[in-house]
């Protein structure tokens, strides 16, 4: 979904690995915390030293970036022209660091925590210039007496825009074509949720387990000692993958030289109904297509249009949203959503049914069902009903799940197809989020 209302009241039903909603979970919460005391928890963080931002960078081009798709082969640094994001009460909370390619200059960049007992990292994202695009997001604000950018777990970038007591929020969202949409009353009604959400990020394990990583940050073969982390023992490192995707590319819609990762709601005409509420049928035209051609003879029928061209492409997903109708929220239910695909795959005379676990909805849990999905060579929807809405990736937000990536010191990425761009994102972030922080939860299925 792209747009939201600023104030949501619904039940959502959602099939999360089993029919399950995920609903609060806020234990410091239902302690009595307040949120002044929330608030001087985080001024109150202890700041990591810019060599040890880099150190965590570093770690983490060494691995999961070392043998991904996008930068296996490449010789990166990470640079310390770092942009500072904030919390929504201007305390410093995560940098953005630019990666830069030797030869080749800037090609994406890592999101690293800035305080001790947070995630180390949320996200990577890797295209060129487009650090130079968020700098030039924030100048364009320039018109205001003060601007930042906001950072919103589990990952939504905002600009904060400050002109004595006039205070602005503009979403940034879409990387690639960076709008200037004002959500301030999305933003200014959400406010104590999302206080609560960066208090929730704040916890022991984190802090032990950056505490881990920058201890093995220049270990070059990357056998690292896990023995001083008393919650777990050491993990094996886990690199599960789409075939497609373990090739390089997801489903490859062409527009003259470009070639997207997936589908984008984005191509429908700009501010149509379409558009905003879209990711739901782009996501199911991503995984019906994948299917069509990985298997013709099994699901061929799945992907009528004669070629992967942009303008079939988006004929094959208006085809999907006829059947998942999305409501005025969006497509808010994944038993609806899951449904309609199974509808389609029977009008088009397919056999293709939904695959569920009656296991609980835990970290460990989902991350088996993501990697069975991604083993039997089927994409894993996911969705994610974190407020407040907004313009920004994630939040709100259907995507496509092409690979799942946990290391020896048990950081765990999943790579998405979202945008018609591939991103990679922390996976615990991305759990909580649909685990529940207060907002609607979220949940995961993928088809056979």
């Amino acid at each position: 979904m792209k747009k939201i209302l600023s104030s949501i009241f619904i039940f959502v039903t959602a099939i999360s690995l089993v029919s399950i909603c995920a609903f609060a979970n806020d234990s410091d919460i239902n302690k009595g915390t307040t949120i002044d005391n929330i608030t001087r928890d985080l001024k109150s963080a202890k700041l990591l030293k810019e060599s040890d931002v880099i150190k965590i960078a570093k770690y983490h081009i060494n691995n999961y970036l070392k043998n991904d798709i996008q930068t296996k082969g490449k010789e990166i640094v990470a640079s310390r022209d770092f942009i500072n994001l904030y919390d929504i009460n201007d305390n410093l909370f995560a940098y953005i660091v630019p990666l830069i390619e030797k030869g080749n200059g800037e090609i994406g960049y890592i999101t690293v925590g800035a305080i001790e007992d947070g995630y180390n990292v949320y996200e990577i994202f890797i295209d060129s210039n487009i650090v130079s695009k968020i700098k030039a997001s924030l100048n364009e604000q320039s018109r205001f007496k003060e601007s930042k950018l906001v950072f919103i777990p589990p990952v939504s970038y905002i600009i904060k825009a400050n002109e004595g007591k006039n205070i602005k929020y503009f979403d940034i969202s879409k990387k690639n074509e960076p709008s200037y949409m004002d959500i301030t009353n999305t933003i200014d009604n959400n406010v104590d949720k999302i206080r609560k959400r960066y208090n929730k990020i704040r916890n022991n394990r984190n802090k032990v387990q950056l505490q881990n990583i920058l201890k093995n940050s220049n270990t070059e073969n990357l056998n690292i000692q896990t023995s001083q982390i008393n919650y777990e023992s050491s993990v094996d490192e886990e690199d599960v993958r789409l075939v497609n995707e373990a090739k390089g590319k997801f489903v490859p819609v062409t527009y003259g030289s470009t070639t997207y990762y997936g589908g984008s709601q984005m191509w429908w005409p700009d501010g149509s109904t379409k558009e905003t509420r879209g990711c739901g049928p782009t996501a199911a035209a991503n995984i019906t297509c994948y299917l069509a051609k990985k298997d013709s003879s099994k699901y061929g029928k799945l992907y009528s249009p004669s070629s992967m061209s942009r303008a079939d492409f988006l004929k094959h997903m208006d085809t999907l949203y006829s059947y998942i109708n999305p409501g005025i929220l969006g497509e808010t239910s994944l038993e609806n959503f899951t449904s309609n695909i199974e509808k389609y795959a029977s009008d088009k005379g397919v056999s293709l049914k939904r695959v569920i676990s009656s296991a609980s909805f835990t970290l460990d849990n989902t991350a088996t069902y993501i990697k069975n999905g991604l083993n039997s060579d089927c994409p894993v929807a996911i969705l994610n009903l974190t407020l407040p809405g907004g313009d920004y990736e994630y939040a709100w937000h259907w995507m496509t799940i092409t690979k799942y990536f946990r290391d020896v010191n048990d950081n765990r990425w999943i790579a998405v197809s979202s945008w018609g761009k591939r991103y990679s994102i922390n996976y615990r972030t991305a759990f909580d989020a649909m685990d529940g922080d207060g907002d609607l939860g979220g949940g995961l299925m993928y088809f056979k």
